[in-house]
Parts: C-alpha cells; structure tokens; sequence
C-alpha cells in the first residue's frame, strides 16, 4: 500500500498529465466525499458524480492557484468544494421532475451549514483512521497488531489481552503505546498538519 500525504500528492498535481497523483488524489479523497455526499442525502448514483465533480474541481481550482496552505487546512478547502458540489446536484434533482421521480434526494437531510460541516468533519476523521489502521497493521507484527486492536477495538482489559495472547502485560502496554504513537504520527502526515 502506498502512502501518500495531501503534500505529496498536491505536488504531483502540478500536471494534468500526472495518472499517479489524479489516482493517488481519488484515493485519498473519495471515500470521505462519497459518504459525506450520501449523508447530505444523494443517492448513490449522485454521491459518485458529486465525488466526480468535486475532485475536479479542486485540481481546477489547485492548479489555479485557489489553495493557500496559510488560510486553513486542505481538508476544509476540499470541504466547500464538496459541499457547493452537492447542494448543485441537490438543486439540479430538485428542478427535474423526472429525475426527482427516479431518484429521490432523502428528506432528512442536513441544511444548515453546521451540520454539514460536522458531517464532513466525521467522515475526514473516519477517513484518516481507516487509511492509518491500513498503513499501521502492515507495519507492525501480527501479535502487536492484534494485542492493540483488542484493547482498542474490542475494549478487552490489557490483563484479559495478556491473558489471552499469552504475553506479559508489559508486552500489551507496549504494544497499545506503541500503535497508538504510530497511528497519531501517520494521522499527522496524513493531514500534513
């Protein structure tokens, strides 16, 4: 698996040419927009085009010279981009009777601005987790894996672990410090915060 920090992959970008960053961009982003696209209430079909449409935006725009690193974090900038691009399909959906019939934009969804941020804010959080819980279990060994994801995950006491895995317990403690310093480091990179 490949890691790619928002830094790197902004870099690459420079050129439309470049297939590594356009992939490494969509792979980056593309899980947080879709389910903040889905939780702002469009179906899947348009979750994907709203995903579309918001990562070419934001290489317009980047390239453009929109994002100012100084201004805020590129998870936010990415944000408004996102949100302007379904409220534009919330809105297209709307205005088309027979596309409103064939795909319904969800009546309990979010409108004001609060809590579409908090959504987003959830699914880039979500987002960063998954991508270093992928990045974390292939650099550790398997029993410093496991002893860390069942303290963490399964909320089993680092006695029980130990007992379980047959370790000491300094082993656990180790193990969840460890892990946990790991995983703050790669949230950090990540972010390039």
């Amino acid at each position: 698996m490949t890691w790619n920090t928002s830094a790197s992959i902004l870099a690459r970008l420079q050129t439309f040419s470049s297939e590594t960053a356009w992939s490494s961009l969509a792979e980056h982003f593309e899980r947080p927009l879709h389910r903040y696209a889905r939780r702002a209430g469009l179906t899947p079909e348009q979750a994907a085009d709203a995903v579309q449409d918001t990562l070419v935006a934001f290489a317009q725009a980047y390239r453009a010279g929109g994002y100012d690193a100084a201004r805020g974090r590129l998870s936010a900038w990415l944000f408004g981009i996102a949100r302007r691009e379904v409220a534009s399909l919330r809105r297209a959906v709307a205005r088309d009777p027979v596309g409103a019939l064939d795909s319904v934009v969800e009546r309990d969804t979010p409108e004001d601005e609060d809590a579409l941020e908090r959504i987003w804010d959830e699914e880039w959080r979500r987002a960063v987790l998954e991508r270093c819980i992928e990045r974390v279990r292939h650099e550790v060994e398997p029993a410093t894996w496991e002893c860390f994801a069942l303290q963490t995950f399964e909320g089993l006491s680092a006695e029980a672990v130990a007992q379980r895995m047959g370790v000491p317990h300094t082993r656990v403690y180790n193990a969840k410090h460890r892990v946990s310093r790991r995983m703050r480091e790669l949230a950090h990179e990540f972010n390039d915060a």
